[in-house]
């Protein structure tokens, strides 16, 4: 719990130097505006888009509920030859994501469907918004992720020049991007 406090004031901390004042205090009373770039996952704000790549494949997800044990994302795969995903060449889903832990002696086992699937890609998660860049050995997936500041799947374009991409990078600091900083 001393080391959660201990993060979340670091968190605010840095905020509070690089944003300024009104930044910080606004991140802490509405979350949904930053996406936060680890060295292995990222947090994805609610209702904000982030594309998804591997190798030439591309997808897009939005989380539209992310609780402690459970998600639900929408999801496009494929994209136009324009680098957008459109009803006639891509294919478009919800799904469902649970977070279940069993404790059993000195251990536990976890179970439920932890993998987001968006078409032929697929990467873990582990609670809330958050979406892996790493396997389950800890190592690079391969799978590359831009975060975005739209809000509506048919908006996603894969190719926009304004776009950054994010991969495992153990060595990568937090960063903590802030949507009105991003595409659109």
């Amino acid at each position: 719990m001393k080391l959660r406090a201990l993060k979340l004031l670091t968190i605010v901390f840095y905020v509070f130097l690089t944003y300024g004042y009104g930044s910080c205090s606004e991140m802490l009373k509405n979350p949904s505006n930053v996406y936060i770039v680890k060295s292995n996952a990222v947090f994805v704000p609610i209702g904000k888009c982030i594309i998804l790549k591997k190798g030439n494949q591309y997808g897009v997800i939005k989380f539209i509920l992310a609780e402690e044990k459970k998600a639900i994302y929408e999801w496009a795969y494929n994209i136009n030859p324009n680098g957008f995903f459109s009803q006639q060449h891509s294919l478009f889903g919800k799904s469902k994501l649970k977070n279940f832990f069993i404790p059993i002696w000195g251990g536990g086992i976890q179970l439920g469907n932890m993998y987001i699937k968006c078409g032929e890609i697929i990467m873990g998660w582990s609670s809330k918004s958050w979406v892996s860049l790493s396997n389950y050995e800890g190592r690079d997936s391969g799978i590359e992720v831009s975060p975005t500041g739209w809000s509506s799947l048919e908006d996603v374009n894969v190719f926009n020049k304004k776009l950054k991409w994010y991969k495992f990078d153990s060595s990568r600091k937090e960063k903590i991007i802030p949507i009105e900083n991003l595409t659109p």
